[in-house]
C-alpha cells in the first residue's frame, strides 16, 4: 500500500455506536480500573481466576455429562464420558487448592513454551542449512564403514583419516 491509499483510508462508525459512545467509554475505564486493581492485587487476582476457571471447568463436567446421556450407544459415549470426570477431577482440585494450582499451571506452560521454542530453535536451523542432516547421516555411516575412525570431509568426497 502506498501512503496516499493509507491516508484516504476512512473509518465509519455506524450509528448504534455513536450513540451509545458513553456505554463504550465507561466500559473502557471500568477496563482500566479493573485491570490496574489486578495488578495492584496480583495474588488475589490469580487465586479468584483459578477458582473462576474451576468453576468453568465443573460447569463443563456437566455438559460433558449431558452429551454422553445424549449420544446413548453411540461410541462416542466413554470419550465424552472420560472427558466429563477428567473435566471434574480438574475443577475440583482448581477449586480447592487454587494456588498450588496455578504454580502447576505456570509450570506446565513454561514447560510447553520452553519446548515450543526448541522446536523454533531445531527446525528453523533444519531450514536454513537444508541437507545438513543427510550430509551428517552420510558421515556417520562412512566413519563407521572405516572400522570407527574418523574421516575430515572435503566436499562428500575424498578426506583426511583422523586418530
Amino acid at each position: 500500500m502506498t501512503t496516499a491509499a493509507i491516508q484516504g483510508f476512512e473509518v465509519r462508525a455506524s450509528p448504534e455506536i455513536i450513540q451509545h459512545w458513553g456505554w463504550f467509554l465507561a466500559f473502557g475505564i471500568g477496563l482500566l480500573v479493573l485491570g490496574i486493581a489486578a495488578v495492584m492485587r496480583s495474588v488475589t487476582a490469580t487465586i479468584v481466576s483459578m477458582v473462576f476457571f474451576g468453576w468453568l471447568l465443573l460447569l463443563a463436567s456437566g455438559i460433558e455429562i449431558a452429551q454422553a446421556v445424549m449420544v446413548g450407544n453411540w461410541a462416542g459415549f466413554f470419550l465424552h464420558l472420560l472427558a466429563a470426570i477428567l473435566f471434574g477431577v480438574a475443577g475440583l482440585l482448581i477449586i480447592v487448592r487454587p494456588a498450588v494450582s496455578a504454580e502447576v499451571i505456570t509450570m506446565f506452560m513454561a514447560m510447553f513454551f520452553l519446548i515450543g521454542g526448541l522446536f523454533q530453535l531445531i527446525g528453523s536451523m533444519i531450514v536454513a542449512y537444508p541437507g545438513s542432516h543427510e550430509r551428517r547421516q552420510k558421515q556417520s555411516r562412512k566413519s563407521i564403514q572405516l572400522g570407527g575412525r574418523k574421516r575430515i570431509y572435503k566436499n562428500d568426497e575424498a578426506g583426511i583419516d583422523c586418530l
